[in-house]
C-alpha cells in the first residue's frame, strides 16, 4: 500500500486479508453458511495470487469452519454445509471420515458414503474405499453409477471394470446391484477381501455370500446349486471363469 498504492494486485491481497479478519466476525455471529460461500468465492483469487500456497491459506480457514460445524447434523437438501465436507476442502481426509462416522445414519446418505470412500482412498486404504463404493452399488445403485462414470473417479481399476461390466454380452443384463459379485470373478485377489454380510437375507446378498465362498475355496456342488437357484446368471459366469482358468 505504501510502496505501490496503484499495484494491480493490491485489491486482491486486501480481499484475502479481509477474509482472515472475517473469520472472527462470522464466528461470533454464527454465520457459517455465509462464511462457507465466502471461502468458496475467494478460492480462485487465492489461487491466482498465492499459487500453490493457496492450499495452505485456504486449508487453515476451511479447517476452522469445520471445527465450528462439529456436531451439526447432516441435513439432506440443505447444501453441503457439513463438517465432513469442510474437512475435505481443508485437505484433512482423516478428520472428514471421523466426522461422517459421528452421524448415526450416515449410510442412509449417499453423498456422505461417497465422501467416506474418498477419505479412505486419500488415506491410502483402497479396501475401505471399495467397501463403501460396492455397498452403494447394492443399496443406492443410481448414486454408484454416477460416481463410477465420473471421469474424476479415483480408483481407475474399479472404473475400468465397471466399463467392462457395462459391455457384457449376456442374454439377461446384470444389474448394478450385481456388480460387487461379478468383481469376485474378475479379480478375486483384489475384491474377495470384501466380506459378505452374514445377517442379510436379501437374495443378492445371499448370492454374493455363496459366490464369495466359491471363489475363496469352498467350491461345493451344494453351494453351486444354491447359487443357481438364486442367481443363475452369476453361476454361469462363475463356471465360465473356472473354464477360462
Amino acid at each position: 500500500m505504501h510502496r505501490e498504492p496503484r499495484h494491480p494486485r493490491l485489491g486482491g491481497f486486501l480481499r484475502l486479508i479481509q477474509t482472515i479478519d472475517d473469520a472472527d466476525v462470522s464466528a461470533r455471529d454464527g454465520r457459517v453458511e455465509e462464511r462457507w460461500r465466502e471461502l468458496e468465492e475467494v478460492g480462485p483469487l487465492a489461487g491466482q495470487l498465492l499459487g500453490h500456497r493457496a492450499r495452505d491459506f485456504l486449508g487453515t480457514l476451511w479447517a476452522a469452519l469445520a471445527e465450528r460445524l462439529a456436531g451439526r447434523p447432516f441435513a439432506p437438501g440443505s447444501g453441503e454445509f457439513h463438517a465432513s465436507i469442510a474437512w475435505t476442502r481443508a485437505g484433512r481426509w482423516e478428520r472428514a471420515r471421523e466426522s461422517i462416522e459421528t452421524e448415526t445414519d450416515w449410510r442412509d446418505h449417499p453423498v456422505l458414503v461417497l465422501v467416506h470412500a474418498e477419505a479412505f482412498w486419500r488415506c491410502r486404504d483402497p479396501f475401505g474405499a471399495r467397501r463403501d463404493w460396492l455397498w452403494l452399488c447394492r443399496e443406492y445403485p443410481s448414486a454408484a453409477e454416477r460416481a463410477l462414470r465420473d471421469p474424476a473417479f479415483p480408483d481407475r481399476r474399479l472404473a475400468d471394470l465397471w466399463e467392462a461390466f457395462g459391455d457384457l454380452d449376456l442374454d439377461e443384463e446384470l444389474a448394478t446391484e450385481d456388480f460387487p459379485a461379478w468383481l469376485l470373478l474378475q479379480d478375486p485377489g483384489a475384491f474377495a477381501v470384501i466380506p459378505p454380510s452374514e445377517t442379510s437375507s436379501d437374495d443378492r446378498d445371499t448370492a454374493y455370500r455363496l459366490l464369495h465362498g466359491l471363489v475363496t475355496g469352498d467350491d461345493t456342488v451344494d453351494r453351486r446349486r444354491a447359487l443357481g437357484e438364486i442367481h443363475s446368471d452369476l453361476l454361469r459366469q462363475f463356471l465360465v471363469s473356472r473354464r477360462c482358468r
